[in-house]
């Protein structure tokens, strides 16, 4: 019998996210539109690695090239090794019920000098690796931004 959204068990998002670095160590960030993010009340400012969620009938391949492709406009990434996979400090809703968010993070590899941004940000941007994990902290734990921090 199927489960229903009533059912007490957490219900989750699955999600792709690429940590992305230039030759000088900065990290890649997207900036997404305010009035599509509830997320950061004080600033409106939401910056998030690319990627998202896997869609039903897609491999983890398929979802991560599709993402890169929507998201940057870039072919031709190479997902390399698993960073760490987190849950979201932050939620979603469907029909009144909050749906967790479980994130694999890749390090990844690829030409990002001609990134063409999708109508879902509003800007991108290199950050160095202490002023990524203080954006990213909106949304990741301790457990993720802590790594990040610690590329500096």
């Amino acid at each position: 019998m199927p489960k229903s959204l009533a059912d007490p068990e957490q219900l989750f998002y699955l999600g792709l996210k690429a940590l992305i670095r230039n030759e000088e160590g900065q990290i890649l960030l997207v900036q997404e539109d305010p009035r599509d993010n509830p997320f950061d009340t004080v600033s409106g400012d939401y910056w998030d690695f690319p990627g998202g969620r896997i869609q039903k009938g897609e491999t983890e391949q398929q979802a991560f090239d599709r993402e890169m492709k929507e998201e940057l406009g870039v072919s031709n990434v190479s997902k390399g090794s698993l960073l760490t996979a987190v849950i979201s400090n932050l939620y979603s809703e469907i029909e009144g019920h909050k749906i967790g968010r479980i994130l694999f993070v890749y390090e990844v590899s690829g030409n990002f000098s001609n990134i063409q941004l999708s109508d879902e940000h509003i800007a991108v941007k290199w950050f160095d690796p202490l002023e990524a994990a203080a954006w990213l902290k909106v949304k990741y734990p301790l457990e993720l931004t802590g790594k990040i921090a610690e590329l500096d």
